[in-house]
């Protein structure tokens, strides 16, 4: 006779394949509580369709789910390793492999996002800045250990600019645009909404992203408690999904979803589509192949992983780590991808 626990079980694993998901078998139940980080990137990502469609919450509905915001990356690990989070969202490549060479315990699961247009420098117009060689002397903020420091770096290498000479200012997106305001900057490395905030308010943006691609990546990830990982993994399934259908709802009913998106973000449909229009972002296929995560042995030697060496030999030269870690694929786990129906 099978027990009501195994029918239960396997009804259940019936009805999530049917939405496109098969949890493992050994999964545990989903949390009572669930926190997790997030960056406002504004429409530069698809995290604000999930928060105002509640995607995750209505994957978990037995699951009080808590989405707990940061200015950055770096503060969002912090939280996730003294267990104050157990996700974190739109982490970038250098606060990631930072935390890899100090042997923090956690999984890279998702890449949130690639930007492109929608990270540079905006300049102010009034500083007389032609080109990049002309940011010497001048005062720049940025968010020093973010994917913006890192490829403000870049930006400066193309110029053959060292930053000795220049004045870099560490300073999160809400300060740099108070900064702004009260005319303390001649420009700022960061990513949207900050950038065109900025340049909408006496600025223009010089340079993107897209212009050093062939020095440096600006790539973010979603990173997973270790401990959380083993215990839940069909929760994480579950989260996962929520990402797919958000990028599957914005390929597929366009202005509707940017609409929705831009509801929650309180900016017009316009301005979320030029910041969406910035950034690449990838389905759980697309998350699989060589271009992405990649899977099985392929994550050695897939462009998330070597994104990561490259942001990491970056941090060696500034002397922030000793050397690039060479354990970065074993952080990385697609299993949860993988439990989503193809």
């Amino acid at each position: 006779m099978v027990s009501r626990r195994i029918l239960i079980g396997t009804l259940t694993g019936l009805a999530l394949a049917g939405w496109g998901v098969a949890l493992p078998l050994a999964a545990e139940e989903d949390p009572a509580e669930l926190s997790i980080g997030w960056v406002n990137v504004g429409a530069g990502s698809n995290q604000a369709l999930m928060l105002t469609d509640k995607l995750v919450e209505k994957n978990l509905p037995n699951t009080n789910v808590k989405w707990v915001e940061f200015n950055g990356g770096s503060a969002g690990i912090a939280a996730l390793n003294a267990g104050d989070i157990q996700i974190m969202t739109e982490v970038g490549l250098p606060p990631t492999v930072s935390s890899i060479s100090k042997g923090l315990d956690f999984k890279i699961i998702w890449v949130n996002d690639i930007y492109l247009s929608s990270e540079g420098l905006v300049v102010r117009k009034s500083s007389n800045i032609q080109k990049i060689a002309d940011l010497a002397g001048k005062k720049i903020a940025t968010m020093v250990g973010t994917s913006s420091g890192y490829m403000l770096h870049a930006a400066l290498a193309s110029a053959g600019l060292d930053e000795s000479k220049v004045e870099v200012i560490n300073m999160d997106p809400p300060s740099m645009q108070a900064a702004w305001k009260r005319g303390e900057l001649d420009a700022a490395y960061i990513w949207v909404p900050a950038l065109l905030n900025m340049a909408n308010d006496g600025g223009a943006i010089l340079a993107t992203n897209a212009d050093f691609q062939d020095r440096a990546s600006s790539i973010d990830m979603i990173l997973v408690n270790g401990d959380f990982a083993k215990k839940y993994p069909g929760t994480l399934t579950k989260f996962l999904k929520a990402q797919n259908d958000s990028i599957h709802d914005l390929r597929d009913n366009g202005d509707a979803a940017m609409q929705r998106m831009a509801d929650f973000l309180k900016i017009t449909l316009d301005h979320a589509k030029t910041e969406y229009g910035g950034i690449q972002l990838m389905d759980a296929k697309e998350q699989l192949s060589e271009q992405g995560l990649g899977s099985g042995p392929g994550i050695a030697n897939s462009r998330i992983t070597k994104a990561i060496g490259a942001a990491g030999e970056y941090l060696v030269g500034v002397g922030s780590i000793d050397s690039v870690p060479t354990n970065i694929h074993e952080h990385i786990d697609t299993s949860f991808i993988e439990a989503l129906a193809k």
